[in-house]
């Protein structure tokens, strides 16, 4: 399965820490990237923890144990294919193209 979805990544703190909204979903998309990863759906564990829940995440994995996570922010593309792991919890692998932004 191939997926055109909008992510756009920051850190937690970039993300509170940004005046403009140069970060997160609400970013400027600059160019595309195909990749593969595991989308899942992301609640809030961690009292703490309120960065983007409630939303489908990709984790894409990269050679020498690093991962980039990144937040959908266009979940209407899905329609609705993957509302199972709203409850389940479980990672599906998906072929996916992601917007860069600045």
């Amino acid at each position: 399965m191939t997926l055109l979805l909008t992510t756009v990544g920051c850190t937690k703190d970039e993300h509170k820490d940004k005046q403009q909204h140069d970060c997160g979903c609400e970013s400027e998309a600059l160019s595309t990237v195909s990749t593969v990863g595991e989308i899942y759906f992301k609640t809030q564990v961690e009292p703490d923890d309120d960065y983007y829940n409630d939303n489908f995440w990709i984790i894409e994995k990269i050679p020498g144990s690093i991962e980039n996570h990144y937040v959908v922010c266009n979940e209407e593309i899905t329609k609705n294919e993957f509302d199972e792991l709203k409850s389940s919890g479980n990672k599906i692998k998906v072929n996916f193209t992601r917007h860069r932004g600045i």
